[in-house]
């Protein structure tokens, strides 16, 4: 692996001096506002002296829960050195992840996954969305063969989309189809292992969404569950596929070469009200118990 990567930086370099660059940075700078390595590093350099602001309260956390845990008194010491790095004084490199989780609270991220099963919280996240933007998904079934037949893979959930709200979990009779929804939740395997790519949600043709989302599968015998950034990033591609459904333009370029605010802001209201602490509550159940998320831990990971 070493010495594919330094074969490929050797490229690189001799491709931007061909090319009349310096180095390969040279080159990839020329586009973009900053078009020089001096000017780019004064910009990180910048940035890194704003952030310090912001970065000392989350380090003087970090010095405190390590001074609990190791029980040790740093109070007669300075928390941090006297180098520009701002490096943790009493914290080992390979324990400064779990520090951070702790100061962050970033553990209750991963304790409110155990109310986030996935089987049972997708309908109810499908309903919190149906009822932001007055539509219904409903779940269909297709058969076997028919799946075959499309090219579909089996773990593919497909819904219909309905204008109008459910009451009672019935749709009335007048409501149109709007078009249909392919969720894709998980990574899908190729021949050299898990195809990586970016989640999305593609407008395949008028009336059809795919969604891919490239979660991670649960592993053999066990339930998945989802983390709120998952929920998060679902709740976005969701209303981006109300959005498509919705547009009554040309095919998916036409739709792409909308303005940025205009194609984002449907998504972002998603996503924003499926975190709010009040809906959260709405669609979080515990895998064993059933029960809701407590109050101070959805708090906690907002």
């Amino acid at each position: 692996v070493n010495a594919t990567a330094l074969d490929l930086l050797r490229v690189r370099r001799e491709l931007a001096e061909k090319l009349g660059f310096r180095s390969w940075a040279a080159y990839d700078l020329q586009t973009l506002s900053v078009s020089n390595q001096a000017g780019a590093q004064e910009m990180l350099q910048r940035c890194w002296r704003d952030a310090q602001v912001s970065l000392m309260p989350l380090l003087r956390k970090m010095e405190q829960a390590a001074s609990a845990h190791y029980q040790t008194d740093v109070s007669s010491r300075p928390s941090f050195n006297n180098s520009d790095r701002m490096q943790l004084a009493t914290v080992a490199h390979a324990d400064e992840a779990f520090f951070r989780s702790l100061a962050t609270q970033e553990a209750d991220h991963w304790t409110i996954a155990e109310f986030l099963p996935a089987p049972p919280t997708l309908p109810r996240l499908l309903e919190v969305i149906g009822q932001l933007y007055n539509v219904h998904f409903r779940k269909l079934h297709p058969s076997r063969q028919h799946q075959l037949a499309s090219g579909w893979h089996s773990s593919i959930r497909t819904y219909q989309v309905l204008d109008g709200p459910a009451v009672a979990g019935v749709v009335s009779a007048s409501s149109r189809t709007l078009g249909y929804v392919y969720l894709d939740l998980e990574q899908r395997k190729g021949l050299f292992g898990s195809a990586e790519h970016m989640a999305g949600a593609m407008r395949l043709c008028s009336g059809h969404v795919y969604l891919s989302m490239n979660f991670r599968a649960a592993s053999w015998g066990s339930m998945k569950l989802l983390n709120l950034e998952e929920v998060a990033s679902l709740a976005h591609e969701l209303g981006h596929a109300v959005h498509m459904l919705c547009y009554g333009g040309g095919g998916s370029p036409d739709f792409d070469d909308l303005p940025l605010d205009v194609v984002e802001l449907p998504s972002t209201l998603a996503e924003v009200v499926a975190m709010h602490p009040a809906v959260i509550s709405l669609y979080a159940r515990h895998h064993a118990s059933g029960g809701p998320p407590p109050d101070s831990l959805i708090k906690s990971c907002q």
